[in-house]
């Protein structure tokens, strides 16, 4: 799970988090966003067990 969220933590800071400083009224950058901060938290919890 760990390796997991490291990878999912790098695909914003090396692809969306660019892509939303150039455009940041995106509307795709607002959905990866999105999608991405429910699946870090997701996996965050199965991380410490609940």
């Amino acid at each position: 799970m760990r390796t997991e969220l490291t990878r999912i933590a790098r695909l914003p800071s090396s692809t969306v988090i660019p892509h939303a400083q150039r455009l940041p009224d995106d509307e795709w950058v607002q959905l990866v966003l999105g999608q991405l901060t429910g699946v870090k938290s997701a996996l965050d919890l199965l991380v410490r067990g609940a």
